[in-house]
């Protein structure tokens, strides 16, 4: 972390992969004294046991986050799974009790069988374009809903994974997979793509698109999921196979359009400050009852 600070001018964010409190707060101090400019607590947990109650675990995590905020002054922001039966909720008592920005979404990865060995073998793959979907759907719902910042982890490969984010109601897009395929220049030809997306459509700065596509003015959400999930089946019977094909590669062709450009040249798009150069204070969070009392939150 210290090497990395000296190394650069960009702001470094600190990762912690944990589940409980005691040595994971005091990790957490550490990668503040290095210099983190923020904190991503990656909640890497799955949860096994029958007794352990869906409430119990949303506890865990609430309680982790509070425990953790209270121990470093830094902005905190929370890595996510999917799999919660209300994660709307348990993103309000997460934003309640002092996360900065929610990181959605983990992305667990799960061992396969070897068949002629008979044993249990990890297996790393790398994410996919449509991996995005169900990302945008939630950060699409929580948009407006949560004082903390929103960012999309997992399926972002290009500029229109970039842009869709933004619209959804993302202050960031995160980007590994593509990086490792194609390396770190992939980044420049990803911004060129953006501007070139941005000057095509007179978008004049990335605020004036965030929130745009999200559910915020729909007023009951489950209703419109209904009725888009009528309509994707209506289109299905239409059209057949060939939409669905036709829209995969439209998706592959747009994702891949940045490595036929040259690296942008040096400087950002205009955009606001994101979580991790903000420190939300506590007269602009929701007051809302967390599920278990506060113990010595610190702002």
């Amino acid at each position: 972390m210290r090497r990395a600070k000296q190394a650069v001018a960009v702001p470094i964010i600190g990762s912690l992969n944990g589940v409980s409190t005691g040595g994971w707060i005091e990790f957490a101090k550490k990668i503040q004294q290095a210099g983190a400019d923020a904190f991503e607590l990656n909640i890497f947990y799955v949860p096994t046991d029958p007794a352990l109650t869906a409430a119990q675990v949303e506890r865990m995590y609430v309680d982790l986050v509070r425990d953790v905020k209270a121990g470093v002054s830094i902005p905190v922001a929370v890595k996510l799974g999917p799999a919660f039966s209300a994660l709307a909720n348990l993103a309000r008592h997460l934003d309640v009790v002092g996360a900065d920005g929610l990181v959605l979404f983990n992305r667990f990865y799960l061992p396969d069988f070897d068949l002629e060995r008979l044993e249990v073998t990890p297996r790393l793959a790398l994410s996919h374009p449509h991996e995005l979907l169900l990302r945008l759907h939630w950060v699409a719902l929580l948009h407006g809903h949560v004082k903390a910042d929103l960012a999309v982890t997992g399926g972002v490969h290009g500029s229109a994974q970039v842009l869709k984010s933004m619209m959804a109601g993302a202050r960031v897009a995160m980007m590994t997979s593509a990086l490792l395929e194609h390396g770190i220049r992939h980044l420049g030809r990803v911004r060129g793509d953006l501007l070139d997306w941005m000057e095509a459509h007179e978008y004049a700065s990335i605020m004036q698109m965030q929130g745009t596509m999200s559910y915020r003015s729909v007023a009951e959400p489950a209703a419109f999921e209904r009725a888009n999930y009528m309509k994707v089946l209506s289109s299905r019977r239409a059209c057949g196979t060939g939409c669905a094909s036709a829209a995969m590669s439209r998706d592959r062709t747009s994702s891949s359009s940045t490595d036929r450009r040259a690296e942008a040249s040096s400087g950002s798009p205009t955009s606001r400050p994101s979580w991790f150069a903000s420190n939300l204070t506590s007269s602009s969070r929701q007051e809302l009852p967390p599920p278990s009392p506060p113990r010595g939150r610190r702002r």
